[in-house]
């Protein structure tokens, strides 16, 4: 069953032209063989119209009439790739039977196609419509996160969370692992810490802090975004959690002022009182505009620090 009219005789359905020129002209030989990012830890070789297709057809058609099975991955027994012939495009999805569903992998059967590789090495991930718009979507983040926080400000904010939405879907967004050492790499993490700190300018702490720690794919978070995470616990009164967090990454990451004030929260004053007064000049332009800066910091925080501040002053 190799020619688009077997095909459609075989599965009752009616295929496009694309998917017609790939299967009438044997497009599929020049790929068979190759190699691609198809949801492992490693690229796999792909079977173009491999003879275990067959039961496939049979387990899946009933429930997916516009599917129709492509290519067998490696040596697997239950997944496969497929192309859903009922549009111009051709999207490839990948069956994955622990949920049940095609998952989309590519917007087309041609994206799909060069993103194949004669080795692994020379794979790629799909470039597709969603890197895109995840592209614009952190390019118009930038610009609202960087003017004030206006009535205005906040109804696009609102307006671009919305309309993005269906872009941070899981089963919707490129695969990192298939990113890594191109020019998309760092799409992915981006989009997500910008949608983070959208939600956290407009209030929405605890969408924020899902965004940052769901947004995970093989095991692998998306993002790491620990100021603005301890900032969204504080916030929401989980002091203990958000210097905890803090902590556990000091030695890859830190800043004193956002420390000295998260200890400030669980009430461990001192410690806070030595890491603030080790910054401190002896110069009154610069101490006054280090403890500005404390003061703004904390208050990102929901933390009043104006006693913190009185003791320090009191006992000099």
């Amino acid at each position: 069953m190799t020619t688009a009219a077997d095909i459609s005789r075989a599965l009752d359905v009616k295929l496009c032209a694309r998917a017609t020129r790939f299967f009438d002209t044997r497009e599929w030989s020049k790929h068979q063989g190759h190699f691609g990012e198809v949801g492992y830890d490693k690229p796999m070789p792909l079977t173009f119209l491999g003879a275990k297709l067959k039961r496939f057809e049979a387990l899946h058609q009933s429930a997916h009439p516009t599917w129709v099975p492509l290519a067998e991955i490696g040596r697997e027994e239950s997944l496969f790739v497929a192309i859903d012939v009922s549009s111009a495009a051709c999207p490839v999805g990948l069956w994955t039977p622990d949920v049940g569903k095609f998952v989309a992998h590519a917007e087309s059967l041609d994206l799909f196609l060069e993103s194949l590789g004669k080795t692994p090495a020379k794979t790629r991930a799909p470039v597709s419509n969603r890197l895109e718009q995840l592209i614009e979507f952190s390019n118009r983040a930038d610009r609202l996160l960087d003017l004030k926080a206006t009535k205005k400000n906040l109804t696009e904010s609102r307006v671009l969370l919305d309309e993005s939405e269906p872009w941070f879907a899981p089963d919707g967004l490129p695969r990192q692992r298939a990113l890594k050492g191109g020019p998309y790499h760092s799409v992915l993490g981006l989009a997500v810490f910008k949608r983070a700190r959208l939600q956290q300018r407009l209030g929405l702490h605890e969408a924020a802090l899902k965004t940052i720690r769901e947004s995970v794919q093989d095991g692998e978070p998306l993002t790491t975004a620990t100021e603005t995470e301890c900032e969204l616990l504080s916030v929401l009164g989980r002091r203990d959690e958000a210097l905890k967090v803090f902590l556990e990454n000091e030695e890859t990451w830190s800043s004193e002022l956002l420390k000295a004030a998260l200890l400030f929260g669980v009430r461990r004053e001192a410690e806070a009182r030595k890491v603030l007064e080790a910054r401190l000049s002896e110069k009154p332009a610069a101490r006054q505009k280090l403890i500005e800066s404390f003061v703004s910091r904390a208050e990102q925080l929901g933390l009043d620090v104006s006693a913190l501040l009185s003791r320090r002053t009191s006992s000099r």
